[in-house]
């Protein structure tokens, strides 16, 4: 599986069976949905780094719907998501301060 900003059509036609997922149809979606509906659960969080705090609070702001754009009011963090670079990956992590690739 890959997630990236747009359909990879190299990748696809070098790995067929890798499934590709979209950052604004897929990933956001889903954990906006998750977020939300798990609120109450999940509105106690203090292990989670910088960016997943953001986020969940981007998620709070924007309520039941899931509203994408690339205006003022969309968050750093779901910019950065969008984009596909996650500074705080860690080290280790071949998307570090970098867009991650199909490669």
């Amino acid at each position: 599986m890959t997630v990236g900003g747009e359909h990879n059509r190299e990748l696809a036609r070098r790995y067929p069976n890798v499934e590709q997922l979209f950052w604004s149809t897929d990933v956001l979606p889903f954990i906006h949905e998750r977020f939300w509906a798990y609120r109450d659960e999940k509105r106690m969080h203090p292990q989670w780094d910088a960016d997943a705090h953001a986020l969940f609070n981007t998620v709070m702001e924007s309520g039941e719907t899931l509203q994408l754009s690339w205006g003022r009011s969309t968050s750093s963090v779901s910019r950065r998501m969008l984009q596909g670079t996650f500074e705080s990956a860690g080290p280790s992590s071949p998307c570090a301060s970098r867009p991650c690739t199909s490669e």
